[in-house]
């Protein structure tokens, strides 16, 4: 008979300890943002003009240490480790090493500098390097991996420095001399991590349904989970205006841990960039390795809070429904928004609302905007699938576009005759003047004259 009740009470313990597990599945806070992805928001930052030149091209990893940003860039030799000096902008480079691929850093509290580096060992394939902030090597920790366990990023919290790779999260202590493997977790191989403002290591994990965020429990030393999004972040860094800066769609989220918040800050095409990595600085300015071209070299940008001064500003509102921008209509958005601030050009990217190669839910809600009568000032007709777009024909014949000829016969600069011969002419809708390009090309082609007649008689189809 007691054998049967043990058997009975060990039978509903083990009851009870599935029900609690799943109860703390089923409690999680699940935060739906399918709604706020699609929103089309005023940004919240403003690009700062460029203040410094770059080199190199710039990789997604930096970190900050007293008045400096350390960043990893590579030139036509190697990977390199550059810093910049926020106070003078005057940059450096620090350290360089051809046999090292170098994939991340981060900054301890006293200001060393850790990089992860891979290299072309089979026996030792990855290494954390410890530096000084002038670059100097301190200290060289092999770590020893499988070749398929693919090192992504490295992390430093309370004397812990913590490595993802392959599946796992390695943890190593940091006595200041050197380090020293500690534990080991599974969390998947899509796993990535971010440090907050307030020193706390967060694990952003994915599944079919969208990202989990996990917090390090330093005293437990494990993760323990605090609310899933049904949106899926290429990357994720961390702050203190907002604990985590959360990259989707093409378009930077922030989000508080405090009180569950998660907003939109800005579409990355409405600054005109490309979208990037960020970190915080202690002003609330986010420092950004995002660029308008993939194949330029470009520096570190910085954007600033816009300030809310109540009065309303004269904005000229650009529309696109295509993710990809030409990297010279960013390039002139940024130019003519740092030498007219007081107008500057707001992207609409009206994208968000498309799905996979599929442009036309973008379009309908654009045409519903001009229906509505809140249409754009600009619209971008130079996009990858041209035969699906509206045309500046149909838009023209509606008169919904302005014609661009008083403009230019009124411009103390230019005049028409400034201009290759016909190049307006072949533009013309009706006589006027609706839509400019940023380069065109000519098809040449020879006959005989005897077969087509006089040129002056020749007609050109739209």
């Amino acid at each position: 008979m007691r054998k049967k009740i043990i058997s009975l009470m060990l039978l509903l313990a083990l009851c009870l300890c599935a029900c609690g597990s799943h109860k703390e599945s089923a409690d999680l806070t699940v935060i739906g943002a399918e709604d706020l992805a699609l929103k089309i928001v005023t940004p919240k930052y403003a690009l700062t003009p460029e203040s410094y030149t770059e080199s190199a091209w710039i990789g997604a990893a930096f970190t900050k240490a007293g008045d400096s940003i350390f960043y990893l860039a590579s030139d036509e030799q190697s990977n390199l480790l550059c810093s910049l000096n926020l106070n003078t902008m005057e940059r450096k480079e620090l350290f360089r090493d051809e046999a090292l691929l170098l994939q991340d850093i981060a900054a301890a509290q006293d200001g060393r500098l850790f990089l992860l580096a891979e290299t072309q060992s089979g026996d030792t394939p990855c290494m954390i390097l410890c530096l000084d902030t002038d670059g100097a090597e301190l200290t060289r920790t092999l770590v020893s991996l499988e070749r398929t366990e693919a090192v992504r990023e490295l992390a430093w919290v309370n004397e812990q420095v913590f490595l993802l790779a392959g599946n796992n999260l390695i943890v190593f202590d940091d006595d200041g001399k050197e380090l020293s493997e500690r534990q080991t977790v599974e969390v998947g191989s899509t796993t990535r991590m971010a440090v907050t403002g307030q020193g706390v290591l967060v694990l952003l994990q994915g599944s079919m349904s969208g990202d989990t965020i996990s917090i390090w429990n330093s005293k437990k030393k494990r993760l323990e989970q605090v609310v899933s999004i049904d949106l899926s972040f290429s990357r994720v860094d961390g702050g203190t205006t907002w604990d985590l800066y959360l990259d989707c769609r093409g378009a930077l989220f922030g989000y508080r841990m405090s009180d569950g918040t998660l907003e939109k800050l800005f579409s990355w095409n409405a600054l005109g960039l490309n979208s990037g990595a960020v970190l915080e600085l202690e002003d609330g300015r986010l420092v950004t390795n995002a660029g308008s071209g993939y194949e330029q070299k470009h520096p570190l940008r910085i954007l600033r809070p816009r300030e809310d001064t109540g009065e309303e500003s004269s904005v000229i509102r650009f529309a696109t429904t295509g993710q990809f921008m030409d990297s010279r209509i960013r390039t002139a958005i940024q130019t003519w928004n740092g030498e007219h601030p007081e107008c500057p050009i707001e992207v609409i990217d009206y994208s968000v609302y498309n799905t996979g190669d599929d442009q036309r839910p973008g379009q309908l809600r654009l045409a519903a905007d001009v229906a509505s009568g809140n249409g754009p000032d600009i619209y971008d007709f130079s996009l990858e699938f041209i035969d699906s777009v509206p045309s500046a024909p149909s838009f023209a014949r509606r008169g919904l576009l302005e014609d661009l000829y008083p403009y230019l016969d009124a411009d103390p600069e230019l005049k028409r005759e400034d201009f290759l011969g016909g190049f307006f002419q072949a533009m013309e809708i009706g006589g006027g003047l609706y839509e400019l390009t940023t380069d065109f090309y000519l098809v040449n082609c020879f006959a005989d004259a005897r077969v087509v007649g006089d040129p002056s008689q020749w007609t050109y189809p739209m």
